[in-house]
């Protein structure tokens, strides 16, 4: 079961990740809020939901100082 669950954090995670790029705030924080009960649901959540905002960091070619404003 917990093989499982972090399947489907991983799958799920690299869908949402693209959705922080909307304008809208109350969707950049549902995903925020998604990603922090992955972190706490599953061993590797954390680690998983980390490599994800790292790789969307990378994806937008965003600085780190510009991706605080993200946040």
């Amino acid at each position: 079961m917990q093989e499982d669950l972090d399947r489907i954090s991983g799958n799920l995670i690299l869908c949402i990740i693209p959705v922080l790029s909307s304008s809208n705030p109350t969707v950049k924080l549902q995903v925020y809020e998604l990603l922090c009960a992955i972190s706490l649901a599953s061993p590797e959540g954390h680690s998983l939901s980390l490599d994800a905002l790292e790789h969307f960091k990378v994806r937008a070619h965003i600085s780190k100082f510009v991706y605080l404003q993200y946040i």
